[in-house]
């Protein structure tokens, strides 16, 4: 086996020769952009993948011949609501483009040109999803020495608007509440759980009736409930933070004691007993309720009252509410199963009032002590300012 560099315009031309794959002698020709020592990288890594039988005919791999390698393991190694989000975002939007050319001929430009269409459809988020997608596999591919630069490394990443936090007040929640107890009894119990634990859907339909303590007022979340291509699964929570126990309000457990009395009589119709398993919201007795259908109920909902609310919205409007009652900050993270309550502070900053003016007279203080009349105060460190509760009795 042996391997030889050649400087071909401004790139450098491979040549390999030696063993062969499927009783074919190998004779490989690739061509390698950047610099010598990039060019000198590549050489080696066919060098050793030949000697060592592992050989790859990448230079006639496609993209698409690629992914189809690569994704099957990659699955594993993630969860399968990302897994299903790669995939979906690459059978539509980068295996027609993309999917037949030579994965180093790939260039930024190309992979720049898709996020550009999609950016000017008015979808920035889907193309920073797209990109994300990309620079997975293209790093993947680095590493196996199917490539020797990323292209992605020099494309630019979109910019998407954050979208403005929409929330529900005391005010609305009690009118969609007596709303919903007549027209939409049946998810009552799942939207009062949802706002006042501040819990995901995906949590929620993964609740099953060990996992409530209505005697210490807890609900321990331990799974999230998916549907990923028609197939259900139960997995564990997002993060170790997400694995946690809220605690629960007095009416909240009052409405989850009576959901429990009804799900028994609903069992002893069937001659069943409630196990404790049985998910605690379900449509037919055995099988959790699916987190679409929670959605699509709320949107049934929101379409009555003119809102422009996401059932995910109801969480947001937990968070805010608590901040702004007063709740620290690293009760509120708890509560939300957030990494850390840095992220909960970046997300929700806006819901504590008087912040901006806290920090304006403490800095104040700081330049002109005698302003404030108490000059020795700074010495003992800033005071602290109280938050006003907001909501409403």
């Amino acid at each position: 086996m042996s391997g030889t560099i050649k400087k071909r315009g401004g790139a450098w031309r491979l040549f390999v020769s030696g063993g062969s794959v499927n009783g074919k002698r190998i004779r490989h020709t690739e061509t390698v952009q950047g610099s010598y020592q990039d060019a000198r990288k590549r050489l080696s890594a066919l060098e050793s993948s030949v000697s060592s039988g592992r050989y790859i005919a990448t230079g006639m791999q496609s993209l698409g011949q690629f992914w189809q390698n690569w994704f099957p393991a990659k699955r594993q190694s993630i969860r399968p609501m990302t897994a299903s989000g790669y995939e979906r975002l690459y059978k539509k939007h980068i295996l027609p483009v993309l999917g037949k050319k030579k994965i180093q001929k790939i260039t930024a430009s190309e992979i720049q040109s898709i996020l550009s269409d999609r950016v000017a459809a008015g979808n920035p988020a889907t193309a920073a999803h797209i990109l994300r997608v990309l620079r997975v596999a293209f790093k993947a591919a680095l590493r196996q020495g199917q490539i020797t630069v990323d292209p992605t490394a020099a494309v630019e990443s979109p910019k998407s608007k954050r979208r403005e936090l929409e929330i529900l007040s005391p005010s609305e929640w009690r009118q969609v509440r007596e709303y919903v107890g007549e027209n939409e009894s049946h998810f009552l119990t799942a939207f009062t759980v949802l706002i006042t634990t501040g819990m995901r859907r995906s949590e929620l339909s993964g609740l099953q009736w060990r996992d409530i303590d209505l005697e210490r007022r807890l609900i321990h979340i331990r799974r999230s409930f998916l549907v990923i291509a028609g197939e259900q699964h139960y997995q564990d929570t997002k993060t170790d933070r997400s694995f946690r126990s809220i605690a629960l309000d007095a009416s909240t457990v009052q409405i989850l004691r009576e959901h429990f009395d009804s799900s028994v009589r609903l069992q002893g119709m069937f001659g069943r007993r409630i196990a404790s398993d049985l998910p605690v919201f379900t449509l037919d007795g055995s099988t959790p309720v699916r987190p679409d259908t929670l959605t699509h109920a709320w949107k049934r909902v929101a379409k009555a009252f003119g809102l422009n609310v996401r059932l995910h919205d109801l969480r947001h409007s937990a968070a805010t509410l608590m901040l702004a009652a007063g709740v620290p900050v690293g009760d509120v993270a708890d509560r939300l199963g957030h990494a850390t309550p840095a992220f909960t502070l970046t997300v929700y900053r806006h819901a504590i009032p008087g912040a901006q003016e806290a920090a304006a007279e403490r800095l104040a203080a700081m330049l002109d002590p005698t302003s404030r009349g108490d000059g020795q105060a700074l010495d003992k460190g800033l005071p602290s300012v109280p938050l006003a509760p907001i909501l409403a009795p």
